[in-house]
């Protein structure tokens, strides 16, 4: 009778290990996907972050075409 209460207690022990087991593999799954989640989420962010503020004013100087030519477009535009 004792033995079979061992051999009981043991295969219950055992099978709350491997549910254990388990279930923390279920966790680590789980971890894992929510910190993709979150670098996804941060990346999305930093992106909506950058194309939620307004572009600056562009001025094109057309410097690259001559070193001594330092105009900008209005100053080209007012001596037209």
């Amino acid at each position: 009778m004792r033995r079979a209460r061992r051999v009981a207690e043991w295969e219950l022990w055992a099978m709350t290990l491997k549910d254990t087991n388990a279930v923390e593999r279920n966790l680590d799954g789980a971890f894992d996907r929510v910190r993709r989640e979150l670098d996804r989420i941060e990346l999305l962010t930093a992106a909506m972050s950058a194309f939620g503020r307004p572009i600056p004013d562009y001025e094109p100087a057309f410097r690259h075409m001559h070193p001594m030519l330092t105009l900008s477009a209005h100053e080209i535009q007012a001596a037209l």
